[in-house]
């Protein structure tokens, strides 16, 4: 006698078991309590799936969040400071990393209209 299980719409298995003994063939209590095993077989290995991508997921967060202080660590702490200019920085991600750029730009004397 053989039930198939499955987890949610995914074929998951089959569980098969033999009579040993004898000519009995098997009873309709035998068939439901194969049906329940395979059920909870189906429970069980769906929890095992979900328990090992929230792992992963977690994984994932830390090593995300290692990157973002690394990232951190590698900005200046300061402006840089040059004679006759004020000079501002502002840096925000638009996830929890993201690219770092700088952009310097050169202005000539006050009659360049800037």
């Amino acid at each position: 006698m053989s039930c198939h299980w499955s987890s949610g719409s995914d074929f998951s298995g089959v569980l098969a078991v033999t009579n040993p003994g004898g000519e009995e063939g098997f009873t309709e209590a035998d068939f439901t309590l194969l049906q329940a095993l395979a059920e909870q077989a189906a429970l069980a290995l769906h929890n095992a799936e979900f328990l090992h991508l929230q792992i992963e997921r977690q994984q994932l967060d830390l090593d995300l969040s290692i990157a973002s202080g690394i990232q951190q660590m590698l900005l200046p702490r300061e402006n840089a400071q040059l004679a006759g200019l004020e000079i501002a920085a502002h840096y925000a991600p638009a996830q929890r990393v993201g690219g770092i750029s700088t952009t310097s730009l050169r202005f000539r004397t006050r009659d360049s209209g800037w």
